[in-house]
């Protein structure tokens, strides 16, 4: 699914567009006046634009369901371009020691963060070492995070990501602080062998966001991709939409493990993905790709064949 904006792409008249709603038309007002954010990166899957919407409307034009899809694709858009969330967060590490007094020495720090995931940023960014709280009780260490709002951004917009706020007291550097309480607590383990778990089925929109994430397949093909795995009876869909594999799909999997390992993993897939991706970007000559996926696919056809009675032998079993 494609994430990123065309560089010709309108942000302008899509807000003055939203600017006429009841629910969010001052949002956009106001990102039109202080001054709206153009996302920084993103994907492009080469299927279609980020979907956005394209004129302003009501529930009463739309009925319930069709309002609280078009009211999520109006809150995304606003949200991509929108200011960052930025808070700070303050991180405690407290070392224990049986045989010390019960105050505290503290040194604090704070880090900020800003996050916007609508702007496509992986991960947020640290500006400012952690704050650190440290004591001695008994060698156990401890650890604390409390974090608070100082610009909300996007989330005004999309409240439902909002940072939830955990404010810890102010510290100064070298401030004694008095141990009031000592909680003991029993933890309860499930698994008192001490043995591993095997991970859960694949969920389909789980096994969805793996092919996102190895770039197989587009919007429009890996709904089919699933299909033909049901259909071909290498998995079943079982409750809570669990794809289980059957007896076949297993023993044609271990098969292509045993004869060509590297048919069972994405990579091969996820290139010509991305050589596809590149000839409709014109960065790419679509000769050249034909041709060189075509022999790769000839040789690894050629050594399958030769090694086939493997598969055959536990397909048979």
């Amino acid at each position: 699914m494609s994430t990123a904006y065309p560089s010709s792409f309108e942000f302008r008249g899509i807000l003055g567009a939203l600017v006429s709603s009841p629910s969010w038309g001052s949002y956009a007002q106001s990102l039109l006046a202080d001054g709206y954010l153009k996302p920084r990166s993103g994907t492009d899957a080469g299927d279609h634009p980020p979907i956005t919407p394209i004129r302003s409307a009501s529930e009463d034009m739309l009925g319930n369901d069709a309002w609280r899809l078009y009211q999520y694709v109006c809150q995304h858009f606003l949200g991509t371009v929108s200011p960052d969330c930025k808070f700070v967060r303050n991180c405690s590490v407290v070392p224990f020691s049986m045989y010390s007094r019960a105050t505290t020495t503290v040194s604090t720090q704070q880090l900020a963060l800003n996050i916007n995931s609508n702007l496509f940023h992986d991960t947020p960014f640290y500006d400012h070492p952690r704050t650190t709280i440290e004591f001695s009780v008994g060698g156990e260490f401890l650890h604390i995070v409390g974090q608070h709002v100082t610009i909300k951004g996007y989330t005004c917009i999309m409240p439902w990501l909002a940072v939830k706020e955990n404010n810890l007291p102010q510290f100064t550097k070298g401030e004694k602080v008095k141990i009031s309480k000592v909680d003991l607590y029993e933890v309860l383990i499930p698994n008192t062998q001490g043995e591993t778990v095997p991970p859960d089925y694949l969920s389909e929109s789980e096994l969805i966001s793996l092919m996102e994430k190895n770039g197989i397949g587009t919007d429009a093909s890996i709904a089919v991709h699933i299909n033909n795995i049901c259909e071909r009876n290498y998995v079943q869909v079982q409750a809570g939409r669990k794809l289980v594999p059957t007896a076949l799909g297993i023993s044609l999997i271990r098969g292509y493990q045993c004869i060509d390992p590297d048919l069972c993993l994405p990579d091969i897939r996820s290139f010509i993905e991305q050589q596809i991706t590149l000839v409709a970007k014109g960065q790419a000559d679509h000769c050249l790709v034909v041709q060189h996926v075509i022999q790769q696919f000839k040789r690894k056809f050629s050594y399958f064949v030769k090694q086939v009675i493997n598969l055959i032998s536990l397909l048979l079993q």
